[in-house]
């Protein structure tokens, strides 16, 4: 379908043009591809982000969840797509986001760190680490001739640390992050009060 008849292409380029500059200057998330389902309506948009560092449970959850929420925030302020979502307001469920945890060179970090991050196919968020499993290949016999042997080698395999609810993720991200706020907002009022607080010398 041409942008022509569909105009919601353009809009959807817009969007995600500006929402992935975003990611890369305010979380280093490199886009390694895009889609989406959207041949009569925009129904889903899918991210797929490079991020090149070793990641925590924590930072992966928190990540996720701030990709999730800009790419929603996005959309629905674009006012220009609503007529074309399938959806409106667009929400969680119509993104499609993944975080691949590598070295530059494209090599993984063969720890217990996450190194992937998705929704699954039951709808939680998978939190996966990458192993290396020995395996031997079948041999081959050949045609009136000897058999041979299968090679020992190693593959990476993705092995779920965690799997939770969205709705679970979302709640522990804002949670610690109204806690963290708090934690600050109480030290500041000893600060102001006292020039100090406990576990700061004076």
């Amino acid at each position: 379908m041409s942008e022509e008849n569909a105009p919601y292409f353009k809009y959807v380029d817009e969007i995600v043009k500006d929402y992935l500059y975003e990611m890369q200057k305010d979380y280093g998330l490199v886009c390694a591809g895009r889609g989406g389902c959207m041949a009569t309506r925009v129904e889903s948009i899918d991210i797929f982000f490079d991020v090149y560092r070793q990641g925590s449970l924590e930072e992966a959850r928190e990540l996720f969840v701030k990709a999730q929420t800009r790419l929603v925030e996005k959309v629905n302020a674009h006012e220009k797509i609503r007529p074309f979502l399938k959806e409106y307001p667009f929400t969680r469920a119509g993104t499609d986001i993944s975080l691949s945890y590598c070295k530059k060179d494209g090599t993984r970090y063969y720890d217990d760190s996450v190194a992937f991050v998705c929704r699954s196919r039951d709808g939680k968020i998978a939190y996966q680490k990458v192993e290396l499993q020995t395996y031997e290949s079948p041999g081959l016999q050949l045609l009136d001739g000897p058999f041979i042997p299968g090679k020992i080698e190693e593959k990476e395999v993705f092995v779920d640390i965690i799997r939770e609810a969205n709705e679970e993720a979302i709640r522990i991200v804002y949670s610690n992050k109204a806690l963290n706020k708090a934690i600050s907002d109480s030290i500041n009022k000893l600060k102001e009060k006292y020039g100090f607080y406990s576990g700061e010398k004076r």
